[in-house]
């Protein structure tokens, strides 16, 4: 259940869940944190609370389990940082957050970064062929010169992306790219966040779209 929480001033609300003490306890806040599976449960449900107040008024969020013992202390921990909260809500308003990611994808397979297959002899495996040595590392220097070139390229873009990105919006924030999951060959090259004035919105679209 959330309860709205409204502060000595009237320019901002909170709005809290009412959960049991025992159950956010340091130590059983840690031991969600390391239970991946709660984790992304209770972020999820952070998440799907803020996106759903911020597509109704200007919403600064707190982090995930802020806890405060009772109404009265978050109405306390409200005033105290009032200018704070009206600065951070009074820049937002008007604007909406967007997220800009950039991938480089998987070059195609370059046949040259393998010898050609041939039928091999008995004879083969007892004495290599001359030069085969020295194949074998231009191959290699080959692939990780494409490998660096590609990465490059690769970076490059991602920064005339941000560039381009920062012209259109309020502010923006580089973050640490993410990891590249199993399985997945595209490699994340920028992960930005940005603050978009409503305004400007149609032009980013159209920006990260091309």
């Amino acid at each position: 259940m959330f309860e709205v929480i409204k502060p000595s001033v009237s320019w901002a609300q909170a709005v809290c869940q009412t959960v049991r003490a025992s159950d956010f306890t340091d130590e059983a806040w840690q031991a969600r944190l390391s239970d991946q599976r709660e984790l992304e449960r209770y972020a999820r449900a952070h998440h799907d609370v803020v996106s759903a107040l911020a597509a109704r008024c200007p919403t600064v969020p707190l982090p995930m389990a802020t806890l405060y013992h009772g109404a009265q202390r978050a109405r306390d921990a409200l005033a105290e940082e009032t200018d704070r909260f009206h600065a951070a809500l009074k820049r937002i308003a008007h604007h909406a957050e967007w997220g800009v990611k950039v991938y480089a994808s998987p070059g195609p397979w370059n046949d040259g970064d393998q010898p050609p297959a041939r039928q091999v002899t008995s004879a083969d495996r007892s004495r290599p062929a001359p030069g085969a040595g020295l194949a074998y590392l231009n191959r290699g220097r080959g692939a990780q010169e494409r490998r660096e070139r590609s990465q490059h390229e690769a970076l490059r873009t991602a920064e005339a992306v941000d560039a381009e990105v920062r012209g259109l919006v309020t502010a923006s924030r580089r973050l640490q790219v993410h990891p590249q999951p199993p399985g997945e060959r595209r490699v994340q090259v920028l992960n930005a966040t940005c603050l978009v004035a409503e305004h400007r919105a149609e032009e980013l679209a159209l920006l990260t779209s091309g």
